[in-house]
C-alpha cells in the first residue's frame, strides 16, 4: 500500500497539485484528510480501490500504475501506422471534453527528417487536454500517443506526420518543442510524467515543416 500512497501523491505533485490540495478534489464519497495525504505512511491506511480509481481518472492516468504493477504512469494511446484508430481515439476526446483547451505537442531531442538520418533519442507525442483546477490555476491531462518511437526511423517520422494532419483537420492545434534526450528517455521508460516534461520543454519547432 505504501507504493500505492506515494505513486498517488507524486501523480498530483507533478501536475502541480500539492499534497495538502488533494483532500480537496475528493468527493464526498472518499473521507481523507489533508493529513492523510502529508504523506505515503500516513496514506497507506487510506488507500483503496475506489480511491485508486478516482485519482486515476481525475489525472487520466494508468490504473495499473497506480497499482504498483505496470511501470508507465500515462496512458498510451499508440496506434502506429493506424490512422483510422488515431481518428476514432481524437474524435471521441472531442465529444467526451468538448469544453477544454486541447492540442498535441511532439517532442524530441531534434527536429526529424523523412530520410534516414543518425537523430538521437525519441519521438513522443503528447495529446493534452487543459481545463479549470484549484483556485484559478489549470490542470493539463496528458496521454502518449506512441510509444518509444525512433526519431530516425522514417516511418515513425510519417507517423507522426499523419497524426498532425488529423489534428489539423479537427482543429487542434499542434505544436514541437526539443527537449534533452535523457529528459525524454526518462519518460519513456516511465521515470517522468509528461507535465515534468513539458517543464523543460526547449526551443519551438513545427512538425507541419518537415521536409
Amino acid at each position: 500500500m505504501r507504493l500505492q500512497a506515494q505513486r498517488l501523491i507524486n501523480a498530483f505533485e507533478a501536475h502541480h497539485i500539492a499534497r495538502q490540495q488533494i483532500a480537496r478534489l475528493l468527493p464526498e464519497s472518499l473521507n481523507v484528510s489533508s493529513i492523510g495525504f502529508s504523506s505515503a505512511d500516513n496514506l497507506r491506511g487510506s488507500v483503496s480501490p475506489r480511491l485508486l480509481d478516482w485519482a486515476s481518472e481525475y489525472l487520466k492516468l494508468s490504473r495499473s500504475w497506480l497499482d504498483g504493477i505496470s511501470e508507465q504512469p500515462h496512458v498510451r494511446i499508440d496506434h502506429y501506422k493506424d490512422e483510422e484508430r488515431y481518428s476514432s481515439w481524437l474524435r471521441e476526446r472531442l465529444l467526451v471534453e468538448p469544453d477544454v483547451n486541447r492540442h498535441i505537442v511532439v517532442w524530441a531531442t531534434e527536429i526529424p527528417k523523412l530520410s534516414w538520418s543518425n537523430a538521437p533519442g525519441y519521438l513522443t507525442i503528447a495529446y493534452v487536454e487543459t481545463g479549470a483546477s484549484l483556485d484559478g490555476a489549470e490542470l493539463s491531462r496528458y496521454w502518449l500517443l506512441s510509444y518509444q518511437w525512433p526519431a530516425d526511423h522514417v516511418p515513425c517520422v510519417e507517423s507522426m506526420l499523419k497524426i498532425v494532419r488529423l489534428a489539423r483537420d479537427l482543429d487542434i492545434m499542434v505544436v514541437g518543442r526539443l527537449v534533452n534526450a535523457r529528459t525524454l528517455g526518462r519518460l519513456e521508460r516511465g521515470r517522468l510524467f509528461a507535465p515534468q516534461v513539458a517543464r523543460a520543454e526547449g526551443r519551438l519547432w513545427h512538425p507541419e515543416d518537415i521536409s
